[in-house]
């Protein structure tokens, strides 16, 4: 019977420089890479359904990995409906305006150009929207810091403001990612975000984002960890309010939309965030249901699946693995391990992997499955702190763990397929010296260990899953 492991080290780019490449340091795994037979997929643009140059991201790889399809993703869904007209005239939204009896509409979303949770040119489209509607905006601003620059809000909000597409008056709340879209249940972030945002309580207060930005730039405080400000013009929502977020990615939104749900308030969102959520909220693009995914095919083929992640990553290797359906096949199996609670996994390099290694082993030894997918979240998550040496400790952990499974692997009769989602920790300093916390467009490796010639030559991620099939059999 064939076996297969699926390791997804995700954020393990590959690239030939030497250059804040922590991933050198992971040395088995680079050994693996260098050996004959290994390819490079595509794993960004329009190799998974985005725009070209645009940087790959977990949600997207993810859902390309367990489609085995390119999926035209939300990012240029969105941005085409808002040039066509469409988005203007969409019903649901045109329902929403009509809706609204405070004439106030809260728009919230991470408000950054790097186009993995949010676009910032939706954010000004749905400012101007408003205000042709005769709505007045109250705008909470999430800052970024790990898909940009980690200094880039001064400059994107000043910008902004310059060029009259969000004024002064609009802005409600600033307050960094790292409050507003926890997924990892600390809710005692999501509670502070939702104070600032529905009671404009907060312990900062200000009557200028731009100056209170710089304070906390002085202190070493930077986008995605900037504590909730509420504006001094704020006082809060009205229980009648409505609300409209604009992030289309949904893994970091889901906590904060259950606390504005829970609380009677009426919510709009640019995505579909499962039913708990959508059959309370009203969702503009819903998705598209993929069929055939490799879960799927699996299970209508009785073989025996497990998924093994971090609470980081979990959604990513169920969820969005299973093509964005909140579905659990027959014969699929689930193991999370929860993520270190700490501020900054610098803090703790070896996040869960050693865990994760531990279950993927026991089910190996076992043959309790015959397909092990389990993701590795290091080097996706130190790569973001932008910590280097962090980052390449976590390599050098995570490299010992994947010996193991490698060598458990062989011993029991599993194939290990390696590869990722997309890049980031193989470069994370930028050409000026600075850190560099963004994921890349590098290409991202693919190893079959022991080496299998398979009927097809993966290219990019989209191959990986027909390969596995090849591999096992099925057509």
């Amino acid at each position: 019977m064939t076996k297969i492991v699926l390791c997804i080290l995700d954020g393990f780019g590959y690239t030939k420089s030497s250059f804040g490449n922590a991933t050198l340091d992971a040395t088995y795994i680079t050994s693996l890479i260098n050996s004959p037979g290994t390819a490079f997929l595509e794993a960004s643009g329009r190799y998974v359904g985005l725009p070209d140059g645009q940087f790959g991201n977990s949600e997207v790889g993810h859902l390309t990995l367990g489609s085995g399809q390119v999926l035209k993703q939300k990012l240029p869904q969105i941005t085409d409906a808002i040039q066509s007209g469409q988005l203007a005239k969409h019903k649901v939204l045109q329902n929403f305006i009509q809706s609204i009896s405070t004439n106030t509409c809260h728009l919230m979303g991470l408000f950054s150009n790097g186009g993995v949770h949010s676009d910032i040119v939706h954010f000004f489209w749905a400012i101007e929207f408003l205000r042709s509607h005769n709505i007045t905006v109250k705008a909470h601003l999430f800052l970024d810091g790990r898909d940009v620059g980690f200094k880039d809000a001064l400059d994107t909000l000043k910008n902004a403001l310059d060029n009259d597409k969000v004024r002064l008056s609009e802005i409600a709340t600033i307050q960094g990612r790292f409050y507003a879209m926890d997924r990892d249940n600390r809710l005692d972030r999501t509670k502070k975000a939702f104070d600032a945002i529905t009671t404009g309580i907060a312990e900062y207060k200000s009557d200028n984002p731009l100056d209170s930005i710089r304070q906390f730039y002085n202190q070493n405080i930077n986008d995605e960890t900037m504590p909730p400000i509420v504006m001094n013009s704020y006082a809060g929502a009205d229980k009648n309010d409505a609300f409209w977020m604009l992030n289309f990615r949904t893994d970091r939104i889901k906590q904060i939309l259950t606390l504005l749900l829970d609380n009677g308030y009426k919510v709009l969102n640019m995505v579909d965030c499962g039913e708990e959520i959508d059959n309370r909220a009203d969702v503009l693009f819903p998705t598209v249901q993929v069929q055939n995914t490799l879960g799927e095919i699996l299970s209508r083929n009785g073989i025996g699946q497990l998924r093994i992640a971090e609470t980081e990553k979990y959604a990513h290797v169920t969820y969005f693995f299973n093509g964005g359906k909140d579905i659990q096949y027959d014969g699929e199996d689930r193991i999370l391990i929860p993520s270190p609670k700490v501020k900054d996994y610098s803090e703790t390099p070896d996040m869960s992997a050693t865990a994760i290694k531990e279950k993927v082993i026991a089910a190996m030894k076992a043959s309790s499955h015959q397909v092990i997918i389990v993701n590795f979240a290091n080097a996706d998550m130190l790569g973001h702190t932008g910590n280097l040496e962090a980052t390449r400790k976590s390599m050098q952990l995570l490299d010992n763990h994947v010996k193991n499974i490698v060598e458990t692997a062989t011993t029991n009769g599993y194939t290990v397929i390696l590869t990722a989602d997309h890049g980031n920790a193989e470069e994370m300093i930028n050409e000026d010296g600075t850190p560099k916390k963004t994921h890349t467009c590098s290409k991202v490796p693919f190893v079959l260990t022991p080496h299998i010639e398979t009927k097809i030559k993966p290219k990019t991620l989209a191959d990986v899953a027909p390969i596995m099939l090849d591999i096992l059999g099925i057509k």
